[in-house]
């Protein structure tokens, strides 16, 4: 009822409920979480979680993507102090549910051409060290063939993820 009539097909209808469903869940133990609808929102969600003001926000350099095979070069272990991850949900507007993470490890990797090794792309990469408070239906565990607390679990954050830290260590 929200919505103009142009929102009613079944697959914006599952994406807005998808949306809705996740910006309700109640958060993970220590994971204070938020659904931001601004750039300002997610800034000052993250800064009120992380407990400081200098805050740098990671993303990929490049969000166009190649189109080609490509392999992973250089991988850089990130030093930075608590974190916050910001992923794009659907609405007919600008949302993102940001969330504190816990317990991981954060990379910056570089994607290479194959035959030059010329670096394409350097991506954000987070891996969630402890899976055992997650659901064993979780997607990840279902693609590893793993259940919570067997096993780590890391992903690339997308195109239009981003990732804020604090400069200080935790």
């Amino acid at each position: 009822k929200l919505f103009p009539q142009s929102f009613e097909s079944p697959q914006t209808k599952d994406a807005i409920q998808y949306t809705l469903i996740y910006c309700n869940t109640p958060a993970l133990k220590e994971e204070p979480q938020s659904c931001a609808k601004s750039l300002e929102e997610m800034i000052e969600f993250s800064k009120t979680v992380i407990g400081d003001k200098n805050l740098v926000a990671l993303a990929s350099k490049n969000t166009e993507g190649s189109r080609k095979e490509l392999m992973v070069g250089r991988v850089e272990k990130l030093k930075y102090g608590k974190t916050v991850a910001c992923h794009q949900l659907f609405l007919p507007f600008a949302t993102y549910f940001c969330h504190l993470l816990s317990n991981i490890e954060v990379y910056a990797v570089d994607v290479v051409e194959p035959r030059t090794k010329v670096p394409v792309n350097t991506v954000t990469v987070v891996c969630h060290m402890d899976t055992s408070g997650w659901s064993p239906d979780h997607v990840a565990l279902k693609i590893l063939k793993t259940s919570p607390g067997q096993s780590e679990a890391c992903h690339w954050m997308s195109q239009s993820d981003l990732i804020f830290i604090s400069q200080g260590k935790n």
